[in-house]
């Protein structure tokens, strides 16, 4: 008889039962060994006996110190009392607010007054040709084909997008961000202190720390590209704004600490490095540059911003002032951080290193956020054959124009330029 997947579906049940009646009721068989090995002499070793193996000794014995890997507590940096440890991808819940709490700052939107007249003032050369040749070579001309991630549109969550190759996206900005700096130094001809006072480093380190009242905070970062100078940056506030700062408030997060989403770690390491262990002629930070391959909004990236600011000037203060709290000259770092269409401005300037309270002296900070270089739209196939390819338009120069101004905004050149052009306008 055949056994169709009718019967098979009334007999299910019974042969089920049939085979956990017998299981584990058939006795194991002994071996049928040949006569012909039997005559042999052989040892034979039945299969169904389980014996333990020899245990193996190395020909050369283990070291008595690498035998046991020592606990967390015996490690010799461990430290009882956790330290607070800010890395690049410590992301804090309420962005340049907190940060600014933290660093003890007051906020201004925009670029400081001293630089802020040199915004369009200065070009290079076939600049705008230039800065569209990098867009696309950053989007479309470089041979990188790897596999994309998967993509989600929030207008047709449910779309499913086929698998898209191309340039990866931190390999992106990085290709922009380069050939943006590349133009920046191609105004040596008209201002040469910006090839002799200025050095790029890539890949820069930072290790720096300090007392966020009687609380340890210690930051560790790498930036992408660090511009160094071989004499501090001017400062972008005088003494009459710093003396005023003592009456002004700042936030607050009360009742929760601003230290909330920085994470703990017992061992750790206080260092002092900003860019180089070792001094050399460039010595002084000038400006950070940053990659933000992820998908935070601009507050988020701009407090990332002004925290790596706030470590180089920090550790810049302890080298130049040691533990002078009140700084006789203020120390200004600036930060460019960047995605693959937008540019934002972060301008820092230390005046204190008292962080025992809020009160006294502030710190002061700039952010410029949210300046497109271009415009870039993706595919969105369910909405005709026309929305089926990506598409880069609205290209706007002023995002340029502010990058150059931050660069050159502390070359002598430019000041005097800036003095003769008042000169001149004063006497027509």
């Amino acid at each position: 008889m055949k056994f169709t997947s009718t019967l098979l579906k009334h007999n299910k049940r019974l042969m089920l039962k049939n085979v956990w009646k017998h299981k584990g009721s058939f006795p194991d068989r002994p071996p049928m060994i040949p006569q012909a090995v039997l005559d042999s002499g052989l040892e034979i070793v039945d299969p169904n006996v389980e014996e333990p193996p020899e245990p193996w000794v190395p020909p050369v014995p283990d070291d008595p110190q690498f035998k046991s890997r020592p606990s967390i507590t015996e490690l010799p940096n461990y430290n009882e009392e956790p330290a607070y440890v800010y890395t690049r991808g410590s992301r804090i819940m309420e962005g340049s607010k907190q940060a600014c709490i933290l660093t003890k700052s007051i906020s201004f939107n925009g670029f400081p007054d001293t630089i802020k007249p040199l915004i369009g003032r200065f070009q290079a050369q076939d600049q705008d040709k230039l800065i569209q040749r990098y867009i696309m070579q950053s989007q479309k001309w470089d041979p990188s084909k790897e596999p994309l991630p998967k993509r989600i549109d929030t207008a047709n969550v449910g779309y499913k997008f086929t698998r898209e190759y191309g340039i990866p996206k931190k390999r992106s900005i990085g290709i922009l961000m380069r050939n943006l700096i590349r133009l920046c130094q191609s105004t040596g001809d008209q201002f040469p202190s910006i090839l002799s006072d200025l050095r790029l480093i890539p890949d820069a380190y930072l290790g720096s720390h300090y007392y966020y009242q009687g609380k340890l905070v210690i930051f560790e970062a790498n930036a992408k590209y660090l511009l160094m100078s071989n004499q501090p940056m001017k400062a972008f506030e005088g003494e009459d704004k710093i003396d005023e700062s003592v009456n002004q408030k700042l936030l607050n997060m009360y009742p929760l600490s601003p230290l909330i989403n920085i994470p703990k770690r017992n061992c750790y390491r206080i260092q002092n490095i900003a860019g180089f262990q070792k001094e050399f002629s460039h010595s002084h930070p000038h400006t950070i540059f940053l990659i933000n391959n992820n998908f935070w909004r601009d507050d988020s990236n701009q407090a990332m911003g002004l925290f790596n600011c706030f470590g180089y000037a920090v550790t810049q203060a302890r080298k130049l002032y040691g533990n002078e709290q009140n700084l006789s000259k203020p120390i200004c770092v600036q930060c460019v951080n960047m995605n693959q269409t937008t540019i934002n401005f972060t301008f820092f300037q230390l005046n204190t290193t008292d962080f025992s309270s809020q009160h006294g002296v502030k710190n002061f900070v700039w952010f410029d956020s949210g300046n497109h270089l271009f415009q870039k739209q993706l595919p969105q196939p369910w909405r005709g054959e026309e929305y089926k390819k990506t598409y880069y338009h609205s290209y706007n120069p002023l995002a340029f124009e502010k990058l150059l101004a931050a660069v050159l905004g502390n070359a002598p050149e430019v000041q005097e330029y800036l003095d003769n052009s008042e000169e001149i306008a004063a006497l027509s």
